[in-house]
């Protein structure tokens, strides 16, 4: 896929990794009732106790709602879809100049994401972990194993996409996601692990140097058609 990575230990915006194939209810918190009284003496206060309890906001309803981090499947698509668009689109139209961005554009964007994340959801060697809160996916990751035998470190993991929608950062939802998917590949015999991120994306490299990620190779593109 695309070459962005936003890393969600600290702002929780999500990560991700160009892939060969592409480049190649909230549930209603409860509210305690106000008692009720006798109508006379204390019934002003109980009205007023009463006028106390505002609804509960959305954003409150949602963090009142139990948080699971399970593995993806097919039936997580739809849910799934504006995140990687915004992952792959949005952000990339966000930190990219015009002219660097049409290096890596594609022809119809939407249907390759679409195509994309149904190939991931389909199961091995591919792998997804979802951050469900009952009706509402709040953020994704993931990436597969592979096996290079021509390697010193033979058994790699590789993160492809890793996001975390607005609404739900801050709150180390990336950090859960990440160690989902790293135990998961560590279970599987993985000796490293890998990701990409736009080489002008400052804020994502100085991250991913925090915890421990190398910088190993930068892409490099030049239409043909220049001089």
């Amino acid at each position: 896929m695309g070459e962005e990575a936003r890393d969600p230990w600290s702002k929780d915006e999500g990560v991700h990794r160009p892939r060969s194939a592409l480049s190649s209810s909230a549930v209603a918190g409860s509210r305690r009732k106000p008692v009720r009284r006798a109508r006379g003496h204390g019934a002003r206060s109980n009205q007023l106790r009463r006028a106390s309890y505002p609804p509960a906001a959305p954003e409150i309803m949602r963090m009142q709602t139990e948080l699971k981090i399970r593995p993806g499947t097919p039936r997580d698509h739809a849910a799934l879809l504006p995140l990687h668009r915004a992952l792959y689109l949005d952000l990339q139209a966000r930190i990219l100049p015009p002219r660097v961005a049409a290096l890596s554009a594609y022809r119809d964007f939407d249907q390759v994401l679409s195509d994309d994340l149904a190939g991931l959801l389909a199961g091995p060697p591919n792998l997804v972990f979802v951050a469900d809160r009952g009706n509402d996916i709040d953020g994704y990751i993931s990436g597969h194993f592979q096996l290079e035998a021509g390697r010193v470190l033979q058994r790699r993991a590789l993160i492809e996409d890793w996001f975390v929608h607005e609404h739900a950062r801050n709150q180390g939802l990336g950090r859960k996601l990440f160690e989902h998917f790293e135990r998961a590949m560590r279970a599987r015999g993985a000796e490293v692990l890998e990701t990409t991120t736009w080489a002008a994306h400052a804020e994502a490299r100085r991250r991913y140097a925090s915890l421990g990620f190398d910088e190993v190779q930068l892409t490099l593109r030049r239409p043909l058609g220049i001089r």
